[in-house]
């Protein structure tokens, strides 16, 4: 079992960016590394993720900064919706971790670009237990 709060790496398998992306917009993230606990693989690698766009606004007159605000929303393994939480990613040429995932233009009024293939962090948003397979019959 995976508790609630595990964190897990994702990647963005496409690019989104303040001027072209919208509220509601989905976007791919498959896990970038398997979900480990106890030495036993719980969520492999690559397993198909759901992101959503919360809010969006173009950068603007006046030198007015782009805004972003993306969601984690779950991952799906199987027939299993796996809900997730917390999304955190860095941005992009820095080194720092945009903690609710708010990012204001990273260059003053300047769109948000995020690229694809970047890397964040979700957190399980209830405990996991993988299905077990039923045991073979004689």
């Amino acid at each position: 079992m995976a508790p609630k709060n595990t964190p897990v790496i994702v990647a963005l398998a496409e690019p989104l960016g303040s001027n072209t992306n919208k509220p509601g917009d989905r976007f791919a993230i498959p896990l970038a590394e398997p979900l480990v606990v106890d030495g036993q693989v719980l969520i492999p690698a690559g397993t198909r993720g759901v992101g959503e766009v919360v809010h969006s606004a173009p950068s603007g007159l006046g030198g007015r900064s782009g805004e972003l605000l993306l969601a984690a929303r779950y991952l799906e393994l199987g027939e299993t919706r796996i809900p997730l939480k917390a999304f955190q990613f860095a941005a992009v040429g820095r080194d720092t971790t945009m903690g609710s995932l708010w990012a204001m233009g990273l260059v003053k009024g300047g769109q948000i670009i995020v690229p694809a293939g970047a890397r964040g962090s979700a957190k399980l948003a209830a405990d996991f237990t993988p299905a077990t397979a039923p045991a073979a019959q004689p």
